[in-house]
């Protein structure tokens, strides 16, 4: 059908369902999870494909919009019913189309002072990533109530990052100092590349200091702290003249790559 014809709110639910299946049969050979999702909406979905019946939400503002929260707490399918899953493994799932990247990590926040451990596992992107999920095994949910300053570690926050130059649409030409800054709570970042047209074209230094990320970003955990700044000297000799695309890529100490700040540029020379 192409894109913006139906709305992804609705569509994308049974592969969705098939993947989540394999998953759980695949990293939970032992015991079923308990499911808890960042939305109202995807627990639903969940339940409605008999995936599980055991499924809890985050979710406050969706539910909240949709006149949907009262039910959830009757149901004690919300954050506070995760108090009669105790000890059990759970799989979360962060519908990632859905959240700006400050909000999956306020929700991994959450998740982290619910959980023992927890890790990223797995991604799934449908329609050209228009629906996008991420999943995250968690060993056995802990009783927050006896232990209210608990937080696993590390927590499996996302980066955040920015390209300070170029922004989007600017004009290239010689050679350009291409800089941002990133950064990974908890983790830390173990290297930035810089994308062209998809493709890596190169390592940048990762060896600024940004003290002004520090205090303005409120960046509290990151171990490579003040080191948070990067830039990369790009020949645009290199590129042929016209549109290209440009972001960078971040890879975390834990090995996990994330693709921030696509943009176009023009190069003229």
């Amino acid at each position: 059908l192409g894109t913006n014809i139906l709305s992804n709110k609705m569509a994308g639910w049974k592969p969705f369902a098939t993947h989540t299946t394999a998953l759980i049969r695949q990293r939970f050979p032992r015991e079923q999870p308990v499911i808890i999702t960042d939305n109202y909406y995807t627990a639903a979905q969940i339940e409605f494909a008999g995936l599980s019946n055991e499924t809890y939400t985050l979710d406050r503002d969706k539910a909240v919009r949709d006149g949907r929260i009262t039910q959830i707490q009757l149901w004690q399918k919300d954050e506070s019913g995760l108090s009669t899953a105790l000890n059990r493994p759970a799989l979360y799932i962060n519908e990632d189309s859905t959240l700006t990247v400050p909000d999956k990590h306020d929700l991994l926040g959450v998740m982290c002072q619910h959980v023992n451990s927890i890790e990223f596992i797995d991604e799934l992107n449908l329609f050209n990533g228009d629906k996008r999920f991420s999943y995250y095994l968690a060993d056995r949910i802990i009783d927050r109530a006896s232990q209210p300053n608990s937080h696993s570690f590390p927590c499996p926050y996302p980066p955040r990052a920015w390209i300070d130059y170029p922004e989007p649409d600017a004009e290239l030409s010689n050679t350009e100092n291409i800089r941002g800054w990133a950064y990974n709570e908890d983790i830390g970042v173990q290297a930035v590349y810089l994308v062209v047209d998809d493709q890596r074209i190169g390592r940048t230094q990762y060896s600024i200091r940004r003290e002004d990320v520090v205090e303005t970003m409120n960046v509290q955990k990151d171990p490579n702290a003040p080191i948070l700044g990067y830039s990369y000297s790009l020949d645009t000799s290199s590129l042929s003249n016209g549109l290209h695309r440009l972001a960078i890529e971040i890879e975390n100490l834990q090995g996990t790559s994330y693709r921030y700040g696509d943009r176009v540029i023009q190069v003229s020379n």
